[in-house]
Parts: structure tokens; sequence; C-alpha cells
């Protein structure tokens, strides 16, 4: 069923590979994030002093 409603839109293609890209850097930032937090809880429980 189509909708005829004013404020039917369907955004471009260059938007939805905008939104796709943002949603893929932010998966992987908190990806990265939650590798280096456990490096860091590993390295205390070790007692070794992290790469500062």
């Amino acid at each position: 069923m189509r909708d005829n409603s004013p404020w039917a839109f369907t955004h471009t293609v260059g938007f939805a590979a905008n939104v796709i890209t943002m949603n893929a850097i932010i998966f992987w930032l908190g990806l990265l994030l939650l590798v280096w937090m456990t490096k860091l809880g590993k390295d205390r429980l070790k007692g070794t002093p992290s790469a500062e």
C-alpha cells in the first residue's frame, strides 16, 4: 500500500551511506574501547606498568 501522505519521504542513497558509515565508526570505536579497557585491567592485575 502506497503512502500518499504529505510527510512520506525516502532519504537519498548518500544519506543512507552516511548513516551506515557513522554506525560502523561508532561500533568500531566501541570495540576498540572495550579491548583497550580489557588490556588496562589485565595490566593492573599483573602489576605491570602500562605503556604510557
